[in-house]
């Protein structure tokens, strides 16, 4: 099954961009999209982890988001976890 990754620059409290790295590191059998959302995205400050949630202004990323589940999740991509 394919992995989305969407973590703020600013993010201390619940998941810092290194930690995600980390975990999904140990994800070697999925294609993995790891965005890291902050001053690349406009915002001088970096995001944190509700501002990427809550802010009206990452509604961009959140349509990227819905845009990378249509293409990337298909009836082939999916693991079925009654199969095994």
């Amino acid at each position: 099954t394919p992995i989305l990754s969407l973590v703020g620059t600013a993010d201390t409290w619940m998941c810092r961009p290194e930690s995600s790295r980390f975990w999904l590191a140990h994800a070697t059998n999925a294609p993995i999209t790891h965005r890291v959302i902050g001053v690349h995205d406009g915002d001088p400050q970096g995001v944190d982890h509700m501002g990427l949630v809550l802010r009206p202004d990452m509604q961009p990323i959140w349509e990227e988001a819905i845009e990378w589940m249509r293409h990337a999740v298909t009836p082939e991509s999916r693991v079925d976890a009654r199969a095994g």
